[in-house]
């Protein structure tokens, strides 16, 4: 029996997206390894986050709400900003994480992600704002340092995330 190869590539192509689509962002890899933040905010800061509304083959979310959550307080830690993180009850602040935007890569030699996040600082009660921005990264994965096309995507997905998170402490960090 003998395949054309116009069904072999398309099969390849499929087994590809479907590994792709089943992944969901963990959060280990979203936290940047180093951050050099600007001044300590002080007091206490509770993080909400929201993941993508975008589902990935089975139903998953592709950047699922309590990874990104956990993302975001290990990367306000590990940067000193606050002399506390409550995971829930009662703040002085608030910092709510969004995913605004994800532009998956498409399957390809180089595959880019772009990464639209929604940061916003606001009072303990969410009664007044204190910095919102939308931060956009996109970061680019190729077959040098990812043979694997599955592989590569998620890559793609996980370094414009892990480059958002070091972007928008920073920016909090200085952040009037």
């Amino acid at each position: 029996m003998s395949f054309s190869p116009s069904l072999l590539v398309s099969a390849a192509l499929a087994g590809v997206l479907l590994a792709h689509g089943c992944a969901t962002v963990s959060s280990s890899v979203m936290i940047p390894e180093s951050i050099e933040a600007g001044l300590s905010k002080g007091g206490s800061v509770r993080i909400d986050a929201e993941g993508s509304s975008r589902q990935a083959f089975v139903g998953r979310r592709l950047v699922a709400t309590d990874a990104l959550e956990s993302a975001v307080r290990e990367s306000v830690l590990s940067a000193g900003l606050y002399d506390e993180v409550v995971h829930k009850g009662k703040a002085d602040r608030v910092l709510s994480v969004t995913v605004d935007r994800l532009e998956e890569p498409e399957i390809g030699l180089d595959m880019t992600c772009e990464v639209a996040l929604r940061w916003r600082l606001m009072s303990g009660d969410r009664a007044s704002t204190y910095w919102e921005e939308v931060i956009t990264t996109k970061e680019t994965i190729n077959t040098y340092q990812e043979t694997d096309s599955s592989k590569r995507a998620m890559k793609a997905v996980e370094a414009a995330l892990r480059s958002n998170l070091h972007r928008g402490i920073v920016r909090l960090s200085n952040a009037g």
